[in-house]
């Protein structure tokens, strides 16, 4: 039995110094327990749970954030503002660019 000792976990939300997760939306899809590469959720008595070692164990990739259909997850790290709006065709970044951009990152991304 896995208990969480360090979130605040009530009937609304699990907030903790990395993670804030509103319960009362969350639709129960399971997407972030599959998406999370340290499997750090679970579900326990129909209800989303993290494990007590998140705050030490998250390396806060965004996965649970990005996979979420209904964005009830919130990576404290990431700043509450609206996303970057750009014109694709004139600030799109040439084939090869993106290449050695791919080349040099790593990622568990599963969409």
């Amino acid at each position: 039995m896995i208990f969480l000792s360090k979130a605040k976990i009530n009937s609304k939300e699990i907030n903790n110094s990395k993670i804030i997760i509103d319960l009362e939306g969350c639709t129960k899809c399971k997407a972030c327990i599959t998406a999370c590469p340290a499997r750090l959720f679970y579900f326990e008595a129909d209800k989303l749970q993290i494990l007590d070692t998140f705050e030490d164990t998250c390396i806060e990739c965004g996965h649970c954030v990005a996979i979420c259909p209904v964005n009830v997850i919130r990576l404290k790290i990431h700043e509450n503002k609206p996303l970057k709006s750009i014109d694709l065709q004139k600030e799109r970044p040439s084939y090869e660019l993106f290449y050695n951009l791919a080349l040099t990152r790593r990622s568990i991304r599963q969409f």
